[in-house]
């Protein structure tokens, strides 16, 4: 006695199954599930048919597949991909063993070379859609990656902006006041002077966040150093 499953359905949990038993007489016989119950069908048309249906499922999603330009639709067509190549392996596994039993029955060996056929037909799609998705995931990735350094390169650039003119800036507020503070009759050394000061500070407060950055950096790299050092001595 033989229980194969139908194509399986997407959006359905229950399967649609196919019965065959070989008694005494050496003949096939075959009960299918269909809209109204199970009826008797040809067994040797039934499994034909069966491995028809599922070899066109997988012509389907090899076509969407290829169409696959995004990692949702790659998404979609994975999903549907897992519970057809869980039923060819299922209908694979009762096949092999009947083979084993009955090494002689002509009709065993074809069905089993068949749906072996079918069963690695899918489970290359299987493999290529689910590297393509990783795929797809690491590129957005890598491209989400790069997006974020060059905006930290653009927000490094603006608090070096920021570091220099700061000073410039407060020193200038400072003595914008109109608060009596005795230098209102200083020469114009005095403004030279406060400019050339304010630029040196900014300077100093640039060269200071460029050391901390180069600092941080360089600890990043020597801890991944490290770590990679660790993996490579375990053999990962």
């Amino acid at each position: 006695i033989l229980v194969l499953h139908q194509v399986p359905v997407p959006g359905t949990p229950e399967r649609k199954s196919i019965l065959l038993w070989r008694p005494p007489d050496a003949n096939w016989r075959a009960l299918s599930e269909g809209p109204e119950g199970l009826a008797p069908v040809d067994a040797r048309d039934a499994v034909h048919q069966l491995l028809r249906d599922y070899n066109a499922r997988i012509d389907m999603l090899e076509a969407r597949f290829a169409e696959a330009g995004s990692a949702k639709q790659l998404f979609h067509v994975l999903r549907e991909t897992i519970p057809v190549l869980r039923a060819m392996k299922n209908m694979l596994g009762p096949l092999t063993s009947a083979r084993e039993r009955l090494p002689k029955v002509r009709e065993l060996l074809i069905w089993r070379e068949q749906a072996h056929g079918t069963e690695r037909a899918v489970e290359l799609l299987y493999e290529e859609a689910r590297a393509a998705l990783d795929f797809t995931i690491a590129e957005e990735a890598e491209v989400q990656s790069q997006a974020n350094l060059e905006m930290a390169r653009a927000s490094h650039r603006l608090n070096t902006i920021v570091a220099i003119f700061l000073p410039l800036t407060a020193i200038g507020s400072a003595f914008g006041m109109n608060v009596v503070s005795g230098l209102e009759a200083s020469g114009p050394w005095l403004f030279w002077t406060l400019l050339s000061l304010g630029i040196v500070v900014g300077f100093s407060i640039r060269s200071f966040i460029d050391r901390s950055a180069v600092s941080v950096d360089r600890r990043l790299r020597n801890e991944i150093g490290k770590r990679l050092d660790r993996l490579k001595a375990r053999g990962e």
